[in-house]
């Protein structure tokens, strides 16, 4: 699948010059540092209208994403320049 992706890029005239992929303990930790900023945010602002909302999301995204999201993972970013 990756190597058909790549090609495909070609395909329309571009080279791939750059390519970062994630993995899972890449992943981890970019889920990790927004629930660690949601808490943050809870903390200095426990009167915000938004507070009920992102506490709700904190509470429940740990297990979402752990039960759901993380098996599937398969992101890329790609830097293309035209040929």
């Amino acid at each position: 699948m990756l190597p058909d992706l790549i090609a495909s890029f070609g395909d329309l005239n571009y080279d791939v010059v750059e390519m970062v992929l994630a993995n899972q303990d890449s992943w981890d930790r970019y889920e990790a540092a927004k629930w660690l900023t949601m808490r943050r945010w809870l903390e200095m602002n426990p009167e915000d209208d938004f507070a009920h909302d992102v506490r709700a999301k904190l509470t429940s995204e740990p297990k979402r994403y752990t039960a759901y999201t993380r098996e599937y993972l398969g992101w890329g970013v790609f830097a293309l320049m035209a040929r």
